[in-house]
């Protein structure tokens, strides 16, 4: 029976294609995003989403900021998406860069909240070290 349902002698150890597939998928995510609408009739719709978050999690990186810089005297932050845009995963996608760009402000907000604090503290012509401004602004 075994050969007959899969066309060949199925061991314990041995997967069909679909199963092989998922569990390569499952172990590395980021897969996912190369071909979402064949992944996606492997997996139930909750499973799916979940890997999609993960690939995009690894791809994004939502905790990290991607670069700062000043042009013309103004702040301007680059959140970079490497990702290209599908349709089926769409929602996701919005939602991961979303994530980032909260970071990305809340980082901001912390920091400019410090270096007014630090100003205060300069003024009054304290020190504080580079490695501690760091750690208030990381957390």
């Amino acid at each position: 029976m075994n050969y007959a349902h899969y066309g060949f002698w199925k061991s314990k150890n041995q997967y069909t294609r679909d199963e092989s597939t998922k569990l390569f998928i499952e172990n590395n995510p980021s897969v996912i995003l190369k071909n979402p609408e064949h992944s996606k009739r492997l997996f139930s719709v909750d499973e799916f989403r979940t890997l999609v978050k993960q690939a995009f999690s690894l791809e994004l990186k939502p905790t990290e900021l991607d670069a700062i810089g000043t042009v013309d005297n103004h702040l301007e932050l680059l959140l970079v998406d490497p990702l290209n845009w599908q349709e089926e995963i769409e929602g996701v996608h919005l939602e991961m860069l979303q994530e980032k760009n909260s970071t990305t402000i809340s980082i901001f907000w912390k920091a400019n909240s410090i270096w007014n604090d630090m100003e205060i503290i300069l003024t009054k012509r304290s020190f504080i070290s580079l490695s501690n401004i760091l750690h208030l602004i990381m957390g």
